[in-house]
């Protein structure tokens, strides 16, 4: 059993109970959390190859677990305590070697009771120098070139403003094709990225990766063009594809948290016309689960009438479900944008590219659309096809008539006028598969359901992501296809053997390109990756990153 104190100031209340005096102590025991906290930072160190148990590690197992913020630990008989004037500013003293008998660890100051602490350094941490770390770097074990600069201001007294992390760029990060920066015990996560480019074909790229809120990776290179040799720049967006459906999932749980719409009402209770052919009964929620039982309207159209979107909706008005709704799971690759995205329609006044704009896109700043400007055309990065991509299944499949809607949009049809790099198809509101984003888009909207960003409050409560990570679908199709893994909740894909994630509370979004974002509440992530070669067979350049990620937080290894 851990034994755990904690520390207050003069007359602040001790967990909520009674008061204390200034640098008195309270000593409690916590036995299943203090342990898991304290657990949760040794592993955090050994994962990244720390040789010290220090302020980073409990500040990331305290902010990314569920373990009680603002508490000290104690384990066989080491007391770890922040005590008054041990440092400059009542920092802790001096780490020890996890190795020796005794271990000691910093502790983040109590956030207030009933909130979790958010990821910010303890006041006093010391640097050498005003752009110079006190840390030796876990990939190279080398410390960052004095006078190196950091990528956020710093006080003339060496410590970063608002007390952030401390971040070293360029020279002092593995080596990347293009630019970047990675936080302290983030080296891994560039090293994947880096390998990306050297070992597995990458092309151009980026990745963005929250913790706590706060950017921790901010990394791009390669090639944006091919046909032009066009460097990928940092805020450079390519077409996502199927991560359409992670905004709408995002949107559709948002106007859900607000009382506007019940995912578990039927359809036709907002869309009249929906309900007719057998289609009374569909919900929302069968529809973000892809068992709603219509993957696509069996009336062909062509590619005008499908981005015109009012013929897209009369038929789908007349199409009578394959199956009984709710019974079977096939994934509706383009049915589940054109439904959930009039019923957004029908709330809102706004197409659901239109919507997810005003509602969430402008306010946080994020380069994602649905429907992307004119104007930002010539700056997207462009698709290229992967060598030994697998045989596609038959064009009259039903999988292959759901993606292509009966050939009208060609998949991928990356030089086709009606492809995925065409403009017609990225500026129109093309809502299951027509996305444009840049990393730093994905990144930032799924940190901002998970935790917020940069402080602010969260897109979406901890009840309403609770329902969206609820298992629900997945296995073998209803067109006969195999189980692949992939287990999905209301509109996102969940940690399953199809890609593994962090946990439970992990809720994420694919393109068919091998673009990836996830977020993740338990651990405090939002991770966004894009990408424009797409994935081929054995493409593991998402996976990689994310078991990266996985490791410099502290999350239980995959078995």
């Amino acid at each position: 059993m851990a034994r755990v104190e904690e520390t207050h100031g003069a007359g602040a209340p001790a967990g909520g109970g009674r008061r204390v005096g200034r640098g008195k102590r309270v000593r409690r025991t916590f036995a299943p959390e203090g342990e898991a906290v304290l657990e949760r930072a040794l592993r955090i160190a050994v994962g990244r190859g720390d040789r010290r148990l220090g302020d980073e590690h409990l500040l990331l197992a305290l902010t990314a677990g569920s373990g009680p913020a603002g508490v000290v630990l104690a384990d066989h008989g080491v007391t770890y305590v922040r005590r008054r004037g041990a440092g400059p500013g009542g920092a802790p003293r001096p780490t020890r070697e996890l190795t020796g008998p005794r271990r000691s660890a910093a502790v983040l100051p109590a956030a207030r009771p009933g909130r979790r602490a958010r990821a910010h350094w303890p006041a006093g941490i010391r640097w050498n120098g005003p752009h110079r770390a006190a840390y030796r770097d876990p990939d190279t074990g080398r410390r960052p070139a004095a006078g190196g600069r950091c990528a956020r201001p710093c006080s003339p007294a060496g410590r970063p403003e608002r007390q952030k992390e401390h971040v070293v760029s360029g020279g002092d990060l593995p080596a990347v094709a293009g630019g970047g920066a990675a936080d302290e015990g983030f080296g891994a996560v560039a090293e994947e990225f880096r390998r990306n480019f050297t070992e597995r074909g990458e092309l151009g790229a980026a990745l963005t990766v929250h913790v706590g809120g706060r950017k921790v990776v901010d990394l791009w290179g390669g090639t944006a063009d091919a046909r032009t040799g066009r460097a990928w720049e940092a805020d450079t967006a390519v077409p996502v594809m199927s991560c359409a459906k992670g905004l709408l999932a995002v949107s559709a749980h948002l106007l859900a948290q607000q009382g506007v719409w019940d995912l578990d009402a039927p359809i036709a209770a907002y869309w009249p016309e929906f309900g007719r052919h057998g289609k009374e009964r569909i919900t929302a929620r069968m529809m973000l689960t892809h068992t709603a039982g219509i993957p696509l309207a069996e009336r062909k159209l062509t590619f005008d009438q499908i981005m015109a979107w009012t013929p897209m909706i009369e038929a789908l008005e007349e199409q009578p479900p394959l199956w009984e709704p709710g019974t079977a799971y096939e994934y509706h690759a383009h049915a589940l944008g054109f439904v959930l995205g009039e019923v957004v329609r029908r709330l809102t006044g706004l197409k659901p590219g239109a919507y997810f704009r005003r509602a969430i896109g402008d306010d946080l700043g994020l380069r994602t659309w649905i429907g992307v400007p004119q104007e930002e055309l010539p700056t997207l990065a462009r698709l290229v096809e992967a060598e030994g991509r697998p045989t596609l299944p038959p064009s009259d499949s039903l999988i292959m008539r759901a993606l292509t809607l009966h050939g009208a949009v060609p998949f991928p049809g990356l030089d086709d006028p009606h492809g995925y790099n065409a403009p017609d198809v990225l500026t129109r509101e093309f809502p299951g598969a027509g996305a444009v984003s840049s990393a730093r888009g994905l990144a930032a909207l799924f940190a901002a359901v998970a935790t917020g960003v940069e402080g602010g409050p969260r897109l979406l409560g901890e009840e309403t992501v609770t329902d969206a990570v609820r298992p629900l679908s997945g296995g073998p199709t209803f067109s006969g296809l195999p189980d692949l893994g992939a287990r999905y909740g209301s509109g996102f894909l969940l940690d399953s053997p199809f890609r593994r994630l962090l946990g439970p509370r992990s809720f994420a979004t694919s393109g068919a390109g091998g673009q990836f974002a996830f977020g993740d509440d338990e651990f405090g992530v939002g991770f966004g990756y894009v990408t424009n070669r797409l994935g081929a067979s054995g493409d593991v350049r998402a996976e990689r990153l994310i078991e990266a990620v996985r490791a410099c937080v502290g999350a239980p290894a995959v078995a």
